[in-house]
């Protein structure tokens, strides 16, 4: 039997693993305080490029994002579940991440980012996949520009 090889980096993966979400409540502070935004409808977007020096060791990947819908205009849970079902599939499949995280990775840069939802009805994959077209653009040219 042939051993598997681990893969060293995420940038040829369309996953969303454990170590690209972010969850843990000081950093989503510091992100709400510290960051910057923009939107893409129908999301808004929260970001904020962190040195990877002074991260914590934990961090394994250059890319970590936040998924929100408001239970302020969607009541039912399985209503802001499915929303949140499909960004994270535009998120997962969107070729740009790619490009993306090789910017980070040449830069040596982490980027954590919030994606709000904002819209009144539920996205379809097609929206989601454009906004995420738009979000990962914008994300690319603003880490080309930030010195850390």
């Amino acid at each position: 039997m042939q051993k598997r090889e681990k893969q060293t980096s995420i940038t040829h993966r369309s996953s969303f693993a454990k170590n690209e979400r972010l969850f843990l409540r000081n950093e989503v502070q510091q992100l709400f305080t510290q960051g910057k935004y923009f939107t893409a409808f129908p999301y808004r977007v929260v970001y904020s490029f962190y040195n990877p020096n002074t991260t914590c060791n934990y961090k394994q990947s250059n890319l970590q994002l936040l998924i929100s819908v408001a239970k302020k205009r969607f009541r039912l849970a399985v209503d802001r579940n499915h929303i949140k079902r499909i960004t994270r599939e535009a998120y997962r499949l969107n070729i740009n991440r790619n490009i993306l995280l090789t910017a980070l990775e040449q830069q040596q840069k982490h980027l954590s980012f919030a994606v709000i939802f904002i819209g009144k009805k539920a996205p379809s994959l097609p929206e989601a996949t454009k906004a995420f077209n738009t979000i990962f653009n914008k994300l690319t040219n603003e880490a080309n520009k930030v010195k850390l």
